[in-house]
C-alpha cells in the first residue's frame, strides 16, 4: 500500500502503512516514521509522508493477549488489512473426540486452518487445538463463535493475534500429534523476510518446553492450568524456523499437539 499523494495525512494513515493499528502510538520523532518520510534529522511535517510506502508492505503483527471467554474479545486497532488469528484450546470429557466445523470472528466467517484432535490413549476424554482466521476490518473487539462437531467441548483458552498487511490464505500450515511419554513434535517453517510464524500447541501435562528454535520470539503465552495452553508468534526472520514443543514427564496414554502456520 502506497499513502496518498496530496490531500488529508493522519497518523492513523502512517500507522497503517507501517503494519501497526491505526491506534498505535505514533511519534514524529521515531525511527519508523522518519524513515518512512525520508528525513533522518531535522524539522518536517505530515506532508513528507505524501506517496510514501513502507518497505515489506507494511506488515507487522501483535499478540493481542489470551482470553477464556468467546465474548468480547480484544482486536487491536481497526484497518482494512487487519486479520484476526484466533488460537482455540478446548477440553472434551465425554464421547467421540471433535473438531470445529464453522466460526465467526467479529461477525466475519473465519476459515478453519486446522483443527486437531486429541492423539492420547483415552477415547472419550482430552485437550485439542485449533487455528482460524478472518479478516475483521473494523470494531476493537467483539464476539468469537465456535461451532464443534457435536456438544461438549469446553474452550479453555483463546490466543489472539491481529496481523496488518497480510492478504490471502497462509503458506503453510503443519499439525502434528504424539502419543509417547517423552515426546518431542518439530516443524521446519519459512516465515520470509518479513513474515510470521503463529503456533499453538496442548498436552495433557504442563508443558516444560514450548520454544521456537531460533531468535526473534515476539511474544509467547504458556499457562499450566487445566487447559495445559501454549502459543507464540515468530515474526519478520530469515530462511527457515524451527518451531518445536518438548513435553516431558507424561504418562503413555498422554497425547501431546503442536499446530503451526506461516505468512509471507
Amino acid at each position: 500500500m502506497t499513502l496518498p499523494a496530496s490531500g488529508t495525512m493522519t497518523a492513523a494513515m502512517v500507522n497503517i502503512e507501517l503494519g501497526r493499528s491505526s491506534a498505535a502510538p505514533f511519534n514524529m520523532n521515531g525511527t519508523a516514521e522518519r524513515t518512512l518520510a525520508a528525513v533522518p534529522s531535522d524539522g518536517y511535517s505530515m506532508s513528507n509522508f505524501y506517496g510514501k510506502t513502507a518497505a515489506g508492505g507494511g506488515k507487522s503483527e501483535f499478540f493481542l493477549g489470551t482470553s477464556t471467554s468467546l465474548t468480547g474479545a480484544p482486536f487491536g486497532g481497526a484497518a482494512a488489512n487487519r486479520r484476526i488469528v484466533v488460537a482455540i484450546h478446548w477440553e472434551e470429557n465425554a464421547g467421540a473426540h471433535r473438531t470445529i466445523t464453522s466460526a465467526t470472528i467479529g461477525g466475519v466467517a473465519a476459515t478453519i486452518h486446522n483443527s486437531g484432535v486429541d492423539p492420547g490413549g483415552i477415547p472419550t476424554f482430552g485437550f485439542s487445538i485449533g487455528l482460524i482466521s478472518a479478516v475483521v476490518p473494523t470494531g476493537t473487539s467483539g464476539n468469537i463463535v465456535v461451532n464443534f462437531s457435536s456438544s461438549g467441548p469446553v474452550i479453555q483458552r483463546l490466543g489472539l493475534y491481529a496481523l496488518y498487511g497480510y492478504s490471502g490464505a497462509p503458506t503453510a500450515v503443519n499439525f502434528g500429534t504424539i502419543n509417547q511419554p517423552s515426546g518431542n513434535i518439530s516443524f521446519n517453517l519459512n516465515a520470509g523476510t518479513d513474515g510470521t510464524i503463529i503456533a499453538c500447541a496442548i498436552t495433557h501435562r504442563n508443558i516444560s518446553s514450548f520454544s521456537f528454535n531460533l531468535n526473534g520470539v515476539a511474544q509467547q503465552y504458556q499457562a499450566s492450568d487445566i487447559g495445559h495452553n501454549a502459543g507464540g508468534y515468530i515474526t519478520g526472520e530469515n530462511g527457515t524456523n524451527t518451531v518445536s514443543m518438548t513435553d516431558v514427564n507424561v504418562a503413555v496414554s498422554a497425547g501431546n499437539s503442536l499446530l503451526a502456520m506461516s505468512w509471507v
